[in-house]
């Protein structure tokens, strides 16, 4: 019985020592803005929405600021934008879902420390409401140049959340000034707006950290298997 505790407690060091290597992440700490993002509801069920300092001409929004990498093998202090792609203004529902898909490019730039760049497709899934909305992003196709991109697989996906500040309206709001509320009647016109004030970008799950998991946790059902087989065959 201990000969098959010690192998049960060997395996399982084996898989989490494995699993812990598998997930380590790295991160880019995304600091605040003074750039305003801005929602301005139209009807009870759609607002428009300005993404930071937007150029008219070409369509385009860019909301950018400080920020932090951490990872292996080491960190990086620089700067960080999301560039739109102009593809017309974003809508977003009183759902915090948007029309189309807005997207374009996220940067980071690393200055101190580890330096080079750090470039990546992004996608905006949704909005979180609130009175401080949290943008739900997606950033693919991850690439770099210098020493920084050792923190971010070349080719890699990673998820990036982005948390404004406390809402500020144009006008008095029923309800208060939250994202929800502009949607509500005798609100829309009204605009809210205040400035990023945190957020956090990390790898998306890597498939082989989950299969090392489960492959391990596999391996030790057998175990427990043959040895209640052996058992029973016994008595």
């Amino acid at each position: 019985m201990k000969t098959l505790t010690f192998r049960l407690l060997l395996v399982l060091g084996v898989v989490l020592a494995s699993y812990g290597i598998a997930s380590a992440q790295s991160e880019i700490q995304l600091g605040g803005t003074t750039q305003s993002v801005s929602f301005d509801a139209t009807s009870s069920t759609s607002a428009s929405v300005t993404f930071g300092s937007c150029n008219a001409g070409a369509g385009t929004c860019t909301l950018s600021g400080g920020g932090l990498a951490t990872g292996q093998p080491g960190f990086s202090l620089g700067t960080w934008s999301l560039v739109t792609n102009g593809s017309g203004p974003m809508t977003v529902s009183n759902t915090g879902s948007f029309n189309s898909t807005p997207g374009g490019t996220f940067t980071f730039t690393g200055y101190v420390g580890l330096q080079g760049t750090l470039t990546g497709n992004f996608t905006i899934n949704y909005v979180a409401g609130g009175s401080t909305p949290t943008f739900n992003i997606n950033v693919t196709n991850i690439t770099g140049t210098g020493a920084v991109a050792s923190l971010f697989s070349n080719g890699s996906s990673a998820t990036l959340s982005y948390l404004l500040s406390q809402l500020m309206c144009n006008s008095k709001i029923s309800g208060g000034c939250t994202f929800q509320n502009l949607f509500s009647t005798g609100n829309q016109g009204i605009i809210a707006s205040d400035h990023g004030v945190y957020g956090g970008m990390m790898p998306a799950p890597e498939p082989t950290a989950g299969l090392l998991l489960g492959t391990g946790l596999l391996a030790i059902g057998t175990v427990l298997r043959r040895r209640a087989k052996t058992r029973s065959n016994e008595s």
